[in-house]
């Protein structure tokens, strides 16, 4: 990350959000140190991986895209039959990335749908 305003924080979780209306500090554990510390926020944003953790899938001939993400189609197919990829460990068509509970959310929601639906298709045969 190459902006000045923006600390990413490795290794830590956040164990307290303090604030009575909005967030206004953090406190944090480092977890490999048990180091804790309280940090003055306007806001959080909190990234659960910073590279998905794919490599069990590989092994079974799941498809990576370039930028080692599980390769999906607009349903979030993946090339095995009945797999699907959501959140942050799938890749996107349009190269966009926003690693976001939202995202991962809708994501999940169009990855139910294509399942769901996967198996109807199965059962029928």
């Amino acid at each position: 990350m190459n902006n000045p305003k923006i600390e990413p924080i490795l290794n830590t979780v956040v164990t307290k959000i303090i604030g009575s209306s909005k967030v206004e500090a953090i406190k944090i554990k480092n977890v490999n140190t048990g180091e804790e510390r309280i940090i003055n926020v306007d806001g959080i944003f909190i990234e659960i991986e910073s590279q998905p953790p794919v490599e069990l899938l590989k092994k079974i001939g799941l498809e990576l895209d370039e930028n080692g993400y599980i390769a999906v189609k607009p349903d979030v197919s993946t090339n095995l039959p009945g797999v699907f990829a959501a959140g942050d460990v799938a890749g996107r068509p349009h190269k966009v990335r926003f690693e976001q509970i939202v995202v991962a959310v809708a994501e999940g929601a169009i990855a139910a749908n294509s399942a769901y639906h996967y198996i109807l298709k199965v059962k029928k045969i």
